[in-house]
């Protein structure tokens, strides 16, 4: 696993991990590590299935579901789009928004899973 690049000064970007795959209990304690001093991790990789995204976020703690929105999947993982059919948003747009903030207990993190990324610049 290799921590490189830093992000536009608040995160960092983290290669050679195959998140389809279990990860080492070293490789787990070194993303806890390096979450706890920057704000984001940026992986990229292969496309994830529901439960490996799961195992994934539950590498940081206790997962809880999302709140009052619709669930795509028996692995309560929710489909944020405005531009494929099923997503939530339906041809909404995604407003300036905080998820999950405004509980009692706050969540810690919040993992993503982009399904499509435009190509960098």
């Amino acid at each position: 696993m290799e921590v490189s690049r830093r992000l536009a000064n608040f995160g960092v970007e983290v290669a050679g991990l195959d998140l389809t795959r279990s990860i080492t209990r070293d490789d787990a304690a070194t993303l806890r590590r390096v979450l706890s001093t920057q704000s984001l991790i940026l992986l990229r990789g292969p496309m994830l299935s529901a439960a490996q995204q799961r195992r994934f976020a539950n590498l940081f703690g206790i997962t809880a579901l999302p709140q009052g929105l619709p669930k795509c999947d028996s692995h309560g993982s929710v489909y944020v789009s405005n531009a494929a059919e099923g997503g939530v948003l339906g041809a909404a747009e995604l407003a300036l928004h905080a998820d999950e903030f405004f509980l009692e207990e706050p969540c810690m993190y919040l993992v993503l899973h982009a399904l499509e990324v435009p190509p960098r610049r």
